[in-house]
Formats: structure tokens, sequence, C-alpha cells
């Protein structure tokens, strides 16, 4: 690795830190919880993890909508570029079950597609609507509301999360449940900090333990882990004493501890590390790909992921000081040339050349040449230059816009240091 890029993972580690930090800051609505906030960004990622697990809502991608600013205002684009929601809102969030959250002088509603007010900014905050329910809040409490914006739920919990499999787990007093859509609760308060329910099961922590409840409130497994049980593809990583193995839904182990780290599913494949090298296995535990490549803290904060992973039937994989990608034989198909390749998305990576990124087709091409600075993906609180919906958002030192996948801009380039909300919703609509 060269001195450049080495100083490049060193900033961005720095960032890493920064974004962790963001979600605390205060707010245009006024000085939140920072224990609130927490709260409710764990439980809105815990929420999109489970989606994208049983398959996006309506994101839609063929009939997808994407924030624009204009004048410190935001809007709605459609793929061709066109504006079809003119930037009026202060603030705006993706579009969930046919609408999408926007706040008008410090106030938040719904808009349809057209951009009509369906439901009035009379709420101090809003998340997406869920299963036909909507979290809104009222001063300090939370409750839910139907697509006519109809109360149905009222606002009387300190914390809540969105509707999944037909409960929502709510909080009071720093003690947690869960209640259905009448509001019934069905599983009572007590202390621990609940997570959405996903096919039939709930992440718990009590202390400072994870484990897992069934839609009875009955628990499946004991509190007994360090890290939260987060299912990819049917199974979850756990850890015991020092190794790592996976559990199914019903809290057995479906493959048993026996890595030194590892990653989550994803295409029927999960990373796992031997010693200091990385390999893939299957569903089944059976060695996939035999453990030989190479996984650095540096290549964690570069691609935004702790272990390597495929998508789109690649896995982006360093080698010496360049990257490529191999295929599910592990062979390198995709021979080591770029400084720094991500995870494919619509039939195309981005891929880093001398500080600057492009993006490479599934033959390893450069079809969109490097022209871009500074993209990476941090989670999902940095910045992702990734295609979704058939459009990328990209940006320059002191610019940024929409392309296609031909390379031309839809919207923009638009002078402008930076668009904040784009990228905040560009990165909720991605995942």
């Amino acid at each position: 690795m060269n001195w450049q890029h080495h100083s490049r993972a060193w900033c961005l580690r720095l960032i890493f830190v920064i974004c962790l930090a963001w979600p605390f800051r205060k707010v245009s609505e006024g000085a939140r919880d920072p224990k609130q906030i927490a709260s409710e960004l764990a439980a809105n990622t815990h929420a999109a993890e489970d989606v994208q697990d049983r398959g996006s809502p309506d994101h839609q991608r063929a009939h997808a909508l994407f924030p624009v600013e204009r004048g410190g205002k935001y809007g709605f684009i459609d793929a061709t570029g066109h504006l079809v929601i003119r930037p009026q809102y202060s603030e705006v969030r993706p579009f969930y079950e046919g609408v999408a959250s926007v706040t008008v002088r410090r106030k938040t509603g719904f808009i349809d597609a057209t951009g009509k007010m369906v439901i009035p900014p009379n709420y101090s905050f809003a998340f997406k609507f869920s299963e036909g329910l909507g979290r809104v809040r009222l001063g300090k409490k939370w409750g839910y509301i139907d697509k006519s914006g109809q109360m149905v739920i009222h606002p009387t919990y300190d914390s809540a999360d969105d509707f999944s499999d037909g409960l929502a787990a709510v909080g009071v007093h720093h003690k947690w449940g869960y209640i259905d859509k009448a509001g019934h609760l069905v599983i009572p308060f007590e202390d621990r900090r609940a997570f959405p329910f996903s096919e039939g099961v709930a992440s718990i922590e009590i202390g400072s333990k994870w484990g897992l409840i069934d839609k009875a409130g009955r628990l499946v497994v004991t509190p007994q882990y360090d890290d939260q049980i987060v299912f990819k593809e049917g199974l979850a990583a756990v850890k015991v004493a020092d190794k790592w193995g996976y559990i199914n839904r019903a809290g057995q182990f479906a493959i048993p501890p026996q890595f030194d780290s590892v990653g989550e599913f994803s295409e029927g494949l999960a990373a796992v590390r031997t010693k200091d090298k990385w390999g893939f296995i299957d569903r089944n535990g059976e060695t996939v790909i035999p453990p030989k490549f190479a996984w650095s803290l540096d290549s964690a904060v570069l691609t935004g992921s702790m272990a390597p992973k495929f998508s789109g039937g690649l896995a982006p994989m360093p080698s010496s000081a360049k990257w490529g990608c191999i295929n599910r034989s592990g062979e390198m198909v995709i021979s080591p040339r770029y400084d720094t390749i991500a995870d494919f998305s619509d039939g195309l990576a981005a891929a880093e050349v001398d500080g600057k990124w492009g993006f490479i087709d599934t033959g390893g091409q450069m079809v969109i040449p490097p022209q871009f600075d500074w993209q990476f993906n941090i989670g999902s609180l940095g910045m992702a230059l990734k295609f979704s919906g058939g459009l990328a958002l990209v940006n320059g030192e002191r610019e940024w816009g929409y392309i296609d996948k031909t390379g031309k801009y839809v919207w923009g380039p638009v002078k402008h240091p930076s668009c904040r909300a784009c990228w905040i919703e560009w990165l909720s609509w991605i995942g």
C-alpha cells in the first residue's frame, strides 16, 4: 500500500468515528436525549436489515424517486432526471408504501409520489410507514397513524419501532414491550431492549447479553451472547468463548462455533476466518472456498464491510497492494489491478484508480472512467457510490449529481460543497 493510500485509510478511520458520533448531534427539531437517539438509530438500522432480508418494501426500483437539493430545499427526480416534485422541503426521506415523510418549518408530514401532501405536517418527527402504519412523534411521545393521517395508536411511548410481523416494540421508562396494530400490549414491558420481529423471533438485550424471544414473549434463546443477534438469510453469527458459529431462528446451532471471525451470509455464502486467512462456507457449514485470502482493518475501512462478501456473484478481494474479484469457486476472475473495489450493485461496482473513482462491470472493464472523488462506504452512515434504480449519486471536490449507467449526468453536476440530505436519504434508500 503506497503512502497516499495509507494516509487515506487513516483519514477514513477518523471519518468512521465521526460518522458514529453524527447521530448524537442536535437536529433542527431541537435538542434530543442522546440515549433516545441511539435507541431510535439502532431500531431503524435493525428494521432496515430485516426488511432487506425479506425483500425491500416499495422503493420499487422501476418507479423510483431520488432526492435532490436546490437552494437549500429538497425535492425528487425520477430515473431520467425529470423533476417530479419541486424542491420545497427542508428535509425528505425515502418512499415506503407509497408515501414519504417531508419536513416543513420543523414539522413533518407525508407526501405521495405526485408531491401531494396527503398527511399534513403536524409532527415533530416521523419515520416511514410499515405494514400500513407510520411511526410519528408529538412532543416527546411516539404513536402511530394510518394512511389517512388518523392517530390509531395514541402517542404514549418514550420510544417506538416500526411494525414487523404484526408487532412493534415500544418503550416506556427504559422498559420495552410489544404492541399489536390495535395498540394492545401483547408482550409486557420488561427491563430490556427490544428489536423488531422477523419470521417469528426478535432480538432482545438484557443487561449486556443478547437473546431471542418468540411472538408470545417466550425466550427462544436465553440472553447469553455478547453481540446482537442479527439474521441474514436465516442464520445469525454468534460468539461462544473465542469462536464464532451460526444459529438458526430456533436458537439451535446450524454451524458450530469454530471460526476466529465471521461475516454475514450473502448469496448463500459467508466469509469465515481461520487464523489470519479468510475463506467462505455455505449454509451447511461446508467449506466452499478454503481460507487463503487476507482481509485487514484497512480493507474493512475502505469497503465498509468487516468481512468480504459476495454481491452479484463476485466478491472484491485485496491481493498485495491491489484489488480484484473472486467468483464462487474462489478464482480471481477480475485480476488485481484496482486500488479499491466496492460491492457490485445493478451490475456495476465502484473502483478506484490513483485516487479517483469510476465503475467497472462484472467482467472487470472500466465502463465509467475514474473521475469522482472520495467515494466510500462506511456501514450505513458514510457515503456510498453505488447504483440503485439505475442511478448513482456521485460527487467531485465541490459538486455532486446523479449519473446513469452510461456515466451521463441526469441531474447536475451541481456546484455545491455537499448535499447532506441527499447523501443521507440515498443511503437510506439503497440500504
